[in-house]
C-alpha cells in the first residue's frame, strides 16, 4: 500500500466506506462505475492499494476511503508465467502455493499467501506442463478428478507442490471464505452504495 495512502488513513481515520463502485471481473480487470480502467497510472494506483481484509472482502484503499469491490469470480486472478512463477492480477509475485482445486467446469482455483483466486483462462493450457499424475493420459486423470473418483494429480510450481483437489460444483465463496459482493453494515447509515451493481459488469458488456 502506498505511503501516501497510509498517511491519509492516519489523518482521516473515520471516512465512511463505499460499496459497489469498483469491481473485478473474471479476467482481472478493474472497473469503476461499470467501465474498465484503462488509464495506466490509475490502474497502477489501484493495483498497489488493492487487497483482501480478514473478513474475505476485497477492497481498494483510495486514500482515506475504502472502496469494497464486487467480484465476478474470486478476489485474485492468477497468471502463470512462462517459467512457472505465479503472479496476481495486480502484479504481485507468489511465494507460497497453499492449495489448488479444479471445479466441475474445469476452472482452476489456487490459494496462495495472497488468498484464493482463479487461474486466468488463458493460462489453463500451460498449466498442464506443471501437473503430474500416475494416471495417463493427463486428460483422463483430470476427468476422473472432477468426477470425484479419487484420481491423484499434483501441481508442481516454483512456489510449492500441492495436490489438485476436485471441487465439484460447490460455491466457491463459501468454500474459500470470501465475499463476492460486500454489503454495508445496516447500522452504519453513512456508507455509500453504488446504484450500478454488480460493479464488475461493464455498461456496454454484451457477453
Amino acid at each position: 500500500m502506498d505511503e501516501s495512502v497510509h498517511r491519509a488513513m492516519a489523518r482521516w481515520p473515520d471516512v465512511p466506506a463505499v460499496y459497489g463502485y469498483i469491481g473485478v471481473n473474471h479476467r482481472g480487470d478493474f472497473l469503476l462505475q461499470g467501465h474498465v480502467v484503462t488509464h495506466e497510472r490509475t490502474r497502477e494506483f489501484i493495483h498497489r492499494n488493492y487487497g483482501l481484509d480478514d473478513q474475505g472482502r476485497a477492497f481498494f484503499q483510495n486514500g482515506p476511503q475504502r472502496a469494497y469491490a464486487d467480484l465476478e469470480a474470486t478476489p485474485w486472478i492468477y497468471r502463470l508465467m512462462d517459467d512457472g512463477q505465479l503472479r496476481t492480477h495486480t502484479g504481485q509475485p507468489v511465494t507460497a502455493l497453499r492449495e489448488a482445486g479444479m471445479t466441475a467446469s474445469g476452472d482452476v482455483v489456487i490459494v496462495t499467501e495472497h488468498g484464493p483466486g482463479l487461474l486466468h483462462a488463458q493460462d489453463l493450457d500451460q498449466l498442464a506442463d506443471h501437473l503430474q499424475s500416475d494416471m495417463q493420459p493427463l486428460d483422463d486423470a483430470l476427468a476422473a478428478l472432477v468426477a470425484g473418483s479419487g484420481a491423484e494429480v499434483t501441481l508442481l510450481l516454483p512456489a510449492g507442490r500441492v495436490p489438485l483437489h476436485g471441487l465439484g460444483d460447490a460455491p466457491l465463496p463459501s468454500r474459500f471464505g470470501y465475499t463476492p459482493q460486500p454489503e454495508p453494515d445496516p447500522n452504519d447509515p453513512r456508507s455509500a452504495v453504488s446504484t450500478h451493481r454488480p460493479a464488475w459488469r461493464p455498461a456496454t458488456d454484451t457477453e
